[in-house]
């Protein structure tokens, strides 16, 4: 903006300087007009036609000079002239200039006038102040500055209203997504701009078909278990099975149990973010009713962590690895939670006889189990695996400070849009 205001003045400032030599050109036709040289003698009124050149204090003056000689002045002139250094112009020509160290302005037009038989030059010098010019552009650019600043208030103003009539449906479009992020709502709800109502539209069939697929994959579990059900009891009822057989039967059938307890779940990203600190807790007091000799013990964070995983997996996932620790300890068991940087750790350590170096490799392989580590048929370690990939987290284990096996998960600790 002050480059166009510089320009748009500057081009103001000459079209005054245009007008004003306009003006002092026209006052000095007036002078030539009056002027006469009868019998060698200078012929020039007093008072000329422009009133202008008769008031004193006018700011105009005007004077002719003969020979280089002042011969006339106006009775408006209340100064002498002095025009050094310049020098004339030559005849038939004028000059205009801005004489800054007496702040004034200066039109100069010499002409040819008989006088003894021969042509001699006569200079007509009309001069004016600046103080007009001055204020006129010094008002003409108050205004300009004026009126760029309020244009410019008018337009970031019309910036704001378009920016936010932007914003403040994508924002709440974040607020929706966030919400559906959290579990609490499945479908984004609002009229929204057509440049969003596409992306809302999308989002919505997305959530609708994530919806429609977990209840398929759940209806299919159950009824795969409900069809093996039947024949697996009549399998079961054989009198003359062997040992053997009815305990693989029993793994099965504690498979199909928990297909069909289990909810169709495909990862964390729109799972509500439940207190993990408060599902191991009720856990270990569950779990102290089983195990009375045991001490369980729990280190969680004054303020715990929330973790994006259903809740009934948690339980899961949880109730197997802190029963298979209570099942190898001796005493005691360690449960503790601790936020890390990008990661929620829950740790569950036993002061029992451990796990081999062997049997820990085979235990993080998938699909593999360890069915010596604790007593049970040997689906708590493969149901970890499962939820463990399900929820993209990290399972290590080491050996606990205890004495026994120390479990360590690593959920990758999400953040909520609009966050």
């Amino acid at each position: 903006m002050p480059a166009t205001v510089w320009t748009v003045g500057s081009a103001h400032y000459n079209s005054l300087l245009k007008a004003k030599q306009t003006e002092l050109e026209m006052m000095s036709y007036v002078l030539i007009s009056d002027f006469e040289i009868n019998n060698n003698v200078v012929d020039m009124p007093i008072l000329v036609f422009d009133e202008r050149l008769n008031i004193p204090q006018s700011g105009y003056a005007g004077y002719i000079k003969l020979n280089d000689t002042l011969v006339w002045r106006s009775a408006s002139a209340l100064e002498s002239l002095s025009l050094r250094p310049q020098s004339p112009p030559s005849v038939g020509e004028s000059r205009f200039v801005l004489d800054e160290a007496n702040a004034r302005f200066l039109y100069w037009f010499t002409a040819e006038f008989v006088a003894e038989a021969q042509y001699v030059p006569v200079q007509f010098i009309i001069t004016n102040h600046t103080v007009d010019v001055a204020a006129e552009h010094a008002v003409y650019m108050r205004s300009i500055w004026q009126y760029g600043a309020l244009l410019t208030l008018v337009v970031a103003f019309l910036l704001l209203i378009s920016l936010l009539s932007v914003l403040l449906p994508l924002r709440t479009l974040l607020q929706q997504l966030k919400q559906a992020q959290l579990g609490k709502t499945r479908a984004l709800t609002g009229v929204y701009p057509s440049e969003l109502a596409q992306t809302q539209i999308a989002i919505n069939q997305l959530l609708e078909n994530e919806d429609v697929q977990k209840q398929r994959l759940q209806n299919l579990a159950q009824d795969l278990a409900h069809a093996l059900k039947t024949p697996l009891s009549v399998i079961q009822n054989h009198r003359h099975l062997p040992p053997e057989i009815h305990a693989e039967l029993d793994t099965v059938q504690a498979i199909i149990q928990r297909q069909l307890k289990r909810p169709a779940h495909s990862g964390v990203t729109w799972t509500k973010a439940i207190d993990i600190a408060n599902i191991i807790q009720k856990t270990m007091s569950g779990l102290q009713k089983i195990y009375p000799h045991i001490d369980f013990k729990t280190v969680t964070p004054p303020t715990a962590p929330l973790l994006h995983i259903d809740e009934a997996d948690a339980y899961e996932l949880l109730g197997n690895l802190i029963d298979n620790a209570a099942k190898a300890a001796t005493s005691q068991v360690l449960v503790a939670l601790v936020r890390q940087e990008h990661y929620i750790v829950i740790t569950i350590e036993d002061d029992g006889a451990g796990v081999a170096e062997a049997d820990k490799h085979a235990i993080l392989i998938r699909g593999q189990r360890l069915d010596t580590y604790a007593k049970g048929q040997g689906l708590g370690l493969a149901i970890v695996n499962e939820l463990i990939d399900l929820y993209q987290a990290k399972l290590d284990i080491t050996n606990s400070e205890l004495g026994g096996a120390k479990f360590m998960i690593r959920f990758v600790q999400t953040s909520s849009l609009g966050d």
